[in-house]
């Protein structure tokens, strides 16, 4: 945290058009506005590696935005006792991978951007991460709002090519 402020952390539902996007948001604090972040998970959703890693950001002055990418499948938590490798996670791994499509990934960008543009804490341009699955939902954010996402980024980036047309 900043010396002298305090770190704001909210739970946010976001409408989009598929239904309700449950969302972590966080920034530096009550008196200011800072450049914003579509933070995308890895296909372990938001939990609190993630939340630790949008604090640091938040921390840094930017506004935090980091939604749950399976919002169509429930709201957090949508697994039980995440651990990679494990049979049971590996099992809803498989049934939350198809909540998540390209078609979806630029609906939800849409809804996350103008939220984030519509926030009093926000100021500028967007700029979008993702981590594994979340590397191609942000780099789809940034093809659905090329005006207003500024800077990308992904981290071992995963579906990021196929021969699928879009």
């Amino acid at each position: 945290e900043r010396k002298g402020h305090r770190m704001i952390e909210k739970q946010v539902d976001v409408k989009t058009p598929d239904g309700v996007a449950d969302c972590d948001f966080f920034y530096p604090d009550e008196t200011g506005a800072w450049p914003a972040i579509v933070m995308y998970t890895d296909i372990g959703g938001r939990r609190p590696v993630f939340s630790d890693m949008a604090k640091k950001l938040a921390g840094e002055g930017f506004a935090v935005l980091l939604p749950n990418p399976f919002y169509r499948a429930g709201r957090v938590p949508v697994y039980e006792n995440f651990k990679f490798g494990d049979e049971k996670t590996t099992a809803r791994m498989n049934e939350l991978r198809p909540f998540v499509t390209p078609a979806g990934a630029a609906r939800d960008a849409c809804a996350f951007v103008e939220f984030l543009s519509q926030e009093k804490h926000v100021t500028g341009q967007i700029g979008t991460a993702g981590y594994c699955m979340g590397g191609g939902l942000a780099m789809r954010t940034a093809a659905a709002e090329p005006g207003r996402v500024a800077a990308v980024a992904s981290f071992h980036g995963s579906n990021l090519a196929s021969d699928a047309p879009d």
